[in-house]
């Protein structure tokens, strides 16, 4: 991600970019393509893997200090945030392995439907917080 990082000011390491399907549920991998197409199609992106939890950013690359979203919702925030200051998020493949133990905290349908609605928020609110940008 490291080496990336020089070339583009946006990384994301994508569990579908490798040779293999992720080994999660297909119920997963669906709400996590459903959203990251929609965020695609809004924002003019190729993320594979909206949801992935290894993210590089250089912080001459996008405002963190807007980011104002907590829990699930955080994610879609910055893809938002990072596309409207014009960057483009750049993937690297990472093996996907699922935990051993424990189960996820995030209730999947919910949350999917939910953060659906925040892309088309952020859609919606793009002038908005790229006029906070230019002011800032």
């Amino acid at each position: 991600m490291a080496s990336a990082l020089r070339d583009h000011g946006v990384v994301y390491a994508s569990r579908f970019r490798g040779p293999q399907p992720p080994a999660m549920p297909p119920l997963r991998r669906a709400g996590n393509r459903a959203v990251s197409t929609f965020f695609n199609l809004l924002f003019g992106q190729r993320t594979t893997d909206l949801y992935t939890g290894m993210k590089g950013i250089r912080r001459s690359a996008v405002p963190l200090h807007r980011l104002r979203r907590d829990g699930f919702e955080h994610g879609v925030e910055l893809a938002a945030l990072i596309a409207l200051c014009g960057e483009r998020i750049h993937e690297i493949p990472v093996e996907y392995h699922p935990r051993r133990s424990g189960h996820s905290k995030m209730r999947h349908v919910p949350e999917t439907l939910k953060l659906a609605s925040y892309v088309v928020l952020y859609r919606l609110r793009g002038a908005a917080l790229l006029a906070e940008r230019a002011a800032a």
